[in-house]
Formats: structure tokens, C-alpha cells, sequence
């Protein structure tokens, strides 16, 4: 099995009919590669948005006036959920932050990744290599 095929997988669980992660990006890591879903804005008990706002950046407009909405969206940052999933495939270990990117950041990750997986890359086999064992980790 190689990289090209893990990428199938995961594309394809990512494009189905219930996801609709339809665009993203790639990076290198050491010995792998990362897939980085585009942002979305999400409800706060994690479903995604309905579109077009679930592929927005910016909150959406009000859908009914109301006096105290109306007034906190003019003198009051207005804050959201969002989501994005950065798929890692290497045989390293993964190092975790506390820090989560900032909305800028990981709109970046997805305009300056490439759109598919490198061809040196994609042939690399999915396999053990020096007792170590390959591993696929979502960060969300």
C-alpha cells in the first residue's frame, strides 16, 4: 500500500455525499503528508453549517431584526464556530500545542498547500520502516 492509495481513502470518505469536503490542500511532512480540509463555520454542538454560511468566514448576516442583535453585531466582535481537520500521515510522532491557529492561519493552510499529493510522495510505501509503524492522525 502506498501514500497515493491512504489519500484515496481518505478523499473519498472526505467527498462523500455527507461530508462534502470538497476542497483542500497538501503539504509534506517528514516520511508522509498532511491534508488540510477548508474552513468551515460549524453550530456549537459541531454540525457543520447549512451553505452557504457553513463555507463562509464571516458570520452570517441577521435573519430576523431584532434591536439587541442588531446593536451587538455594530459595537461587538461576533463570534462563531469553525472547524478545520488536518490529516497527518507519517511515521513520526505528532508534537501537540495548546496554541489553536488563528482564523488567518488556517484559511492560509488551504491556498498555499498544493491541490494533490506530490508524485514523490504519493509513491512512498505505507509500511514499517525502521520498527516504525505508519500512522494516520486527525487534528481538529
Amino acid at each position: 500500500m502506498t501514500e497515493s492509495d491512504i489519500d484515496r481513502k481518505l478523499s473519498a470518505a472526505l467527498d462523500n455525499d455527507k461530508c462534502r469536503y470538497f476542497e483542500r490542500s497538501y503539504y509534506g511532512v517528514p516520511d508522509g503528508f498532511a491534508l488540510v480540509t477548508r474552513l468551515e463555520q460549524i453550530n456549537s454542538d459541531g454540525t457543520s453549517k447549512e451553505i452557504p454560511d457553513r463555507w463562509s468566514t464571516e458570520i452570517g448576516p441577521l435573519r430576523k431584526f431584532s434591536l439587541k442583535p442588531y446593536l451587538d453585531a455594530l459595537f461587538r466582535a461576533r463570534t462563531g464556530y469553525y472547524r478545520i481537520i488536518v490529516f497527518i500521515v507519517t511515521l513520526h510522532e505528532i508534537v501537540y500545542t495548546n496554541t489553536p491557529p488563528d482564523r488567518d492561519k488556517a484559511e492560509e493552510w488551504v491556498i498555499d498547500g498544493s491541490d494533490r499529493l506530490p508524485d514523490a510522495i504519493r509513491k512512498l510505501e505505507f509500511s514499517e520502516k525502521n520498527g516504525k509503524m505508519y500512522a494516520c492522525t486527525a487534528l481538529i
